[in-house]
């Protein structure tokens, strides 16, 4: 049976009144969590495990609600699950979690005034959770959170759109992770989310975290962080990534919005000068994100690693020249649009010169080529990357280039394709780039830079996420970005057993065990 999988299992079961009493089956079957999305299933969950409680109850660890407007039939059953003594799952996901605690209600939520429901009233009683996922989080969601009293060690948490019902009951640390997740203060490590949001007046608060080592969250532009007030409460931070929602690709091609580069200018100064007041992060190692994001925060302390998403091209690259003087990082990984930005004199040339990039040690950069140098002199161009790199005191790199942009755009290269002679390419550049002996090339920085230990380079041909590049028409028109942007593999589902992941992959209700 350990070798079978869930349908197999559960199938046995059914035809095996022994195998369905046994210890070891329902502990295959719960073993990777369950997974409730209909009234159906809870029923027939429910059945399940008060049919030999003392057996799989010890065997499920994970519970996960994919859906809500449950019944009252189905509540009353969820009711009793959480409330059976025997029941200690250390994780819990809500997903619509709003739907999930307002099952049973009707429309009367809108009217009462009391947040709390008989769902809540339940969920709040587990007191064994260590790790909860948690998303659309409103009103009563809000509530089971102030409420939840076990020693999460792990929480993600995401609310829901600017049109929910936050917006009728305005509540100063409606959003506010530090406060929300108070109970969990001296346990909580690790916290995820999105739509978080301190009261602008409030830069310090007096609850602390000090086992959180990791903080991933996504802000909306103008709710962008207070780093005293996250530093205050999160003082051991080690791992930052942070993300603005709002920040597309094409922010990259045109430059930001007017009102969001004075938003971010504003958030700053802010930052900047409360934590010359107020101190900041003193252990501080990793910050992964967006560029305009970490340009936000303003940071004064130095930083291990510093990894950007997203691109840099001229539009962007003073912004990326402030965050690498504000962190002064010794590992750095970014990727770059655009061959002209090593040109002699560009920002970016004067930037990798400066004394705050002198501390560089290891460099994953990745050039992506603009498709207006499809004419453009590689051999020079590769040149002058390598004498541009060499002023770094790097011990590791690891360079890619990528021309997919300088690839047809209406019949690119098989992801299999090798360079061949008989070949025809859609520019010199491609040619060029396509036929560029790797090897030698990387023994070129190895010859030129005596403090390199490591070196790599690698190709690409991948334009994907770069389409902006192309503009609103000629090569980048719509129809022209929609045959390259679809494959085969887009219409065929990913691994569909982990859609299903809670009763063996595509499998009616009925057909499970229970």
């Amino acid at each position: 049976m350990a070798l079978s999988g869930r349908a197999t299992i559960s199938a046995m079961m059914r035809t095996c009144r022994t195998l369905y009493h046994t210890s070891q089956s329902s502990r295959l079957l719960l073993q990777n969590g369950v997974i409730l999305r209909s009234d159906s299933r809870i029923l027939a969950f429910s059945r399940f495990m008060l049919a030999d409680p003392a057996t799989r109850f010890k065997n499920l660890r994970t519970l996960t609600f994919a859906r809500g407007n449950f019944s009252d039939m189905a509540v009353d059953a969820i009711r009793k699950l959480l409330g059976h003594p025997l029941l200690s799952i250390d994780t819990l996901v809500l997903n619509d979690s709003e739907s999930v605690l307002c099952s049973g209600l009707g429309p009367s939520i809108f009217k009462v005034n009391d947040r709390s429901t008989p769902l809540i009233e339940s969920f709040v009683r587990l007191t064994t959770l260590k790790h909860l996922e948690i998303d659309e989080l409103d009103v009563c969601a809000g509530d089971f959170l102030d409420r939840l009293h076990s020693n999460l060690v792990s929480a993600s948490v995401e609310y829901g759109s600017a049109s929910s019902r936050w917006n009728r009951r305005v509540h100063p640390d409606a959003h506010n992770p530090i406060v929300r997740l108070a109970n969990s203060a001296d346990t909580l490590e690790v916290l995820k989310g999105s739509g978080f949001n301190l009261p602008p007046a409030v830069i310090m608060y007096d609850i602390v975290y000090p086992r959180v080592r990791k903080i991933e969250a996504t802000f909306a532009d103008h709710w962008l962080p207070s780093v005293v007030a996250y530093a205050r409460a999160y003082p051991n931070l080690k791992h930052l990534v942070l993300n603005i929602s709002n920040i597309t690709r094409r922010s990259a091609m045109y430059g930001l919005d007017p009102f969001l580069t004075d938003g971010l200018e504003s958030k700053r100064c802010t930052n900047k000068e409360d934590q010359t007041k107020y101190g900041s992060w003193k252990g501080l190692r990793v910050i992964e994100g967006g560029l305009a994001a970490v340009y936000a925060l303003g940071l004064v302390c130095k930083v291990s690693a510093l990894r950007l998403e997203g691109d840099v091209t001229k539009n962007t690259v003073h912004y990326l020249d402030a965050v690498l003087c504000d962190t002064r990082p010794q590992k750095l990984s970014v990727t770059i649009v655009g061959g002209f930005m090593f040109d002699e004199g560009s920002i970016l040339s004067q930037l990798l010169a400066k004394p705050a990039v002198q501390r560089l040690a290891t460099l994953e950069m990745e050039l992506c080529f603009a498709p207006s140098e499809g004419d453009s002199d590689m051999a020079e161009l590769t040149s002058k990357i390598l004498l541009k790199l060499a002023d770094l005191p790097l011990r590791k790199l690891v360079l890619t280039l990528n021309y997919g942009l300088l690839t047809d755009p209406l019949y690119p290269p098989s992801p299999r394709s090798q360079p061949s002679r008989s070949r025809t390419y859609y520019c010199p550049a491609e040619q060029y780039l396509a036929e560029l002996d790797l090897t030698a090339y990387a023994r070129r920085f190895g010859e030129t830079i005596s403090t390199l230990e490591s070196v790599l380079v690698l190709r690409k041909d991948d334009p994907a996420g770069r389409l902006y590049m192309f503009g609103p028409c000629g090569r980048g028109s719509r129809e022209q970005s929609r045959s390259r942007e679809r494959s085969p593999e887009s219409d065929t589902l990913v691994d569909p057993h982990l859609v299903e992941l809670g009763f063996g992959g595509m499998q009616d209700d009925d057909e499970i065990a229970w």
